[in-house]
């Protein structure tokens, strides 16, 4: 950054002043003598397993074996006999608290594993009250059978987490032994994140676009404020700003020419000199053009705009890509996709013949370029065209395909671990340099790690699959808590619902028997989820997954997958129907009347003409019901026949299940019965 030494002195007082006018343009930001993440690297919790007899894991299966671990020393060893056994100790943490990140540290190596190399041992689980699961965090990777290999996991707790719970443990079918050793979790302190909100699409700053809004993470401290530091062409803009009850920062760009801008947001607590955080950017300033055909931009309100109108995604994922299946997306309310196969290893001619067959069919394509981030997974392709390396393969990919009218989005992180946040964030800016006109879309299952994932794109996908074992009771409150989580980004959400069976990833090859242990989402379960999505505020719905229902199921046993599309079909006609009540309607959520039922879960929506519908899920599996009271809708008819209206103009619904319905207001004389 430039100094002027001059105003220095002045400056070191004017961090520390309280009351300072939000929006004061500074001149350096000078931080000698400030303290960063205080509580950095105190241990909460350690063990090298030296000690035999102080083995904190009382279960038989979890011994201390001296002489096993790193340098002849002891280690922790697990071992499993059955494939079907599954079992683990957990042990509570102490002294954690939210909005604080943390740092699970161990050593892993295996002996007589039975099968895969790599496989999860690791991770923290969060609980709230009476000990219900929240959400977990967990780490995997390739296990060595002689050396031990170390591994870290970045996490931070939930803000409604009663207890965290530290595991230790081995994958589901596994036998023999795994062994640890130097386990401990260690406080990094605080690191509170700054996700960009405005510019909210492709970390462009557009010619007309004056203003710049940051949601910092909710957790940080009610005094905390921020200096927004905008460097271009070796000059820099230091701006202090104050944080609003939304824990969001906003402010105006100093003048800036078009070109690459480097944006650093540091959270501070000015009073006691200490930084919470800091987040860089590689932003761009455009230059004044039309936009191209195709452009999908993200708008104020969350919604994707495609050339000039709103667009709601509704589609699948997928492994390939043909005509059956591209006309039956089509003629069933499906407009995209995501195909892991989207990057042709063959080169740009099969990569755009299958984007060309796409925009015959009028598919969007959200392209996957998932792998392509160092050090993620094993399927980068790091020879594309000329280019050689992980992200320069996806930057010749996307400057070479970003004109193509089929293009929705870029698809740039499936499930990554947090340790690899850094890495997608920069394949992100990259993207971006390369396409300022279409966004970026990431998705996490591990979304105890909100806000910080949103670093990874424009858009936050979470993918909740709660619907496990047949003859269990059921519940998809799991889908609640991914949405809450996903919020504190304060991004658009792109869900990603359940369509599968999980016994079609049990066994192969793929067999009845597999999929007979356990279940997938009835049609009720599946629309339900749809709908609570919808409550929510999710703006896209993606299904996992088109290959499962329409493929793998039909391998499995034959004749099965028409049932399993049709529940598809089913949803995706739902959502359509919602879709000028998702985008376009005033919405709120609709008290109980009388005795609240938690399971059950109610928002309105209407449209600037009149229109009405009113969304209604219950998201357990037992018997219940809830009374609602709506003013000014005139006549509402249900749907799906779970709703009735009682003599003093409020509506009950009930369910003995997992299932939803939709009220619509209509004319007096539509005389539509209810029902499927």
């Amino acid at each position: 950054m430039v100094k002027n030494f001059h105003f220095l002195n002045m400056l070191k007082q004017l961090l520390i002043l309280a009351g300072t006018v939000a929006g004061t343009e500074l001149y350096a930001a000078d931080w000698s003598g400030w303290r960063d993440n205080t509580g950095s690297g105190r241990v909460i919790w350690g063990n090298g397993f030296e000690n035999r007899t102080a083995n904190p894991f009382k279960l038989g299966c979890y011994s201390i074996e001296p002489h096993s671990g790193l340098n002849g020393g002891g280690a922790l060893c697990l071992t499993r006999h059955k494939p079907e056994d599954y079992f683990f100790q957990e042990i509570t943490l102490e002294n954690v608290a939210p909005g604080e990140l943390y740092q699970l540290r161990l050593h892993v190596r295996g002996e007589d594993l039975s099968q895969w190399k790599i496989m999860s041992f690791a991770g923290l689980e969060f609980k709230g009250d009476k000990d219900k699961w929240i959400s977990g965090s967990y780490i995997g990777g390739e296990v060595e059978q002689e050396d031990f290999r170390r591994y870290t996991l970045d996490f931070t707790i939930p803000a409604n987490a009663k207890k965290t719970n530290m595991v230790l443990f081995m994958s589901r079918g596994v036998t023999g032994k795994l062994f640890f050793d130097d386990v401990e979790v260690v406080s990094r302190g605080s690191q509170f994140t700054a996700i960009p909100l405005k510019p909210s699409t492709a970390l462009t700053i557009r010619p007309d676009e004056k203003d710049f809004r940051f949601q910092i993470d909710p957790a940080a401290p009610a005094e905390a404020e921020a200096i927004v530091s905008v460097t271009q062409n070796g000059k820099t803009s230091d701006i202090r700003l104050g944080l609003d009850r939304r824990k969001q920062l906003t402010g105006k760009w100093p003048q800036l020419s078009p070109g690459p801008v480097d944006v650093e947001i540091n959270v501070i607590n000015a009073a006691g000199r200490l930084r919470l955080g800091a987040t860089r950017f590689a932003f761009q300033k455009a230059r004044r053009s039309p936009l191209p055909a195709g452009s999908c931009l993200i708008d104020d309100r969350g919604r994707a705009v495609v050339n000039g109108k709103s667009f709601m995604p509704v589609g699948v994922f997928t492994d390939r890509i043909d005509r059956e299946m591209l006309q039956r997306l089509r003629d069933n309310g499906f407009n995209c996709l995501i195909s892991y196969s989207s990057l042709q290893r063959s080169g740009e001619a099969e990569t755009r013949r299958q984007l060309d067959l796409m925009q015959q069919y009028g598919i969007k394509a959200i392209f996957s370029l998932k792998d392509q981030p160092d050090n993620v997974t094993s399927w980068q392709i790091r020879e594309w065209e000329g280019a050689s390396g992980g992200l320069a393969v996806a930057v010749k990919a996307v400057s070479s395909l970003r004109n193509h009218p089929a293009l929705l989005a870029w698809y740039i992180c499936d499930e990554a671990v947090r340790l690899h946040v850094p890495a997608i964030q920069k394949m992100r800016e990259v993207i971006a340099a390369a396409d300022p006109y279409h966004p970026t879309y990431s998705l996490t299952n591990m979304w105890a790690n909100f806000p910080y994932y949103g670093l990874t794109g424009d858009i936050a996908g979470v993918d909740p699959y709660p619907v496990k074992a047949k003859g269990k009771t059921q519940s998809i409150e799991e889908v609640t808590t991914a949405l809450q989580a996903a919020s504190l980004s304060s991004q658009p959400i792109w869900i990603t619902l359940q369509a599968f069976n999980r016994g079609i990833y049990s066994e192969r090859p793929w067999n009845a028997a597999a999929l007979d242990r356990t279940r997938a989402p009835s049609r009720e379960e599946m629309r339900a989820m749809c709908l609570l999505s919808v409550i929510y505020g999710a703006k896209g719905f993606l299904f996992y997954s088109y290959m499962d229902a329409a493929q793998r199921y039909e391998a499995a046993r034959p004749g099965s997958s028409a049932a399993e599309l049709q529940k598809l079909y089913h949803c995706a006609g739902e959502l359509k129907r919602l879709e000028p009540f998702i985008l376009e309607a005033e919405s709120r959520a609709v008290p109980q009347s009388g005795p609240v039922n938690p399971t059950i879960h109610c928002r309105y929506f209407r449209l600037p003409t009149g229109e009405v519908r009113i969304v209604i899920v219950a998201d357990n599996a037992t018997p219940g019901k809830a009374v609602f009271r709506f003013n000014g809708t005139g006549k509402l008819i249900s749907r799906f026949g779970l709703t009735r209206p009682l003599p003093d103009g409020s509506y009950e619904f009930s369910s003995a299940r997992i299932d939803s319905d939709i009220l619509e207001n209509v004319p007096a004389d539509d005389g539509r019965p209810a029902g499927n």
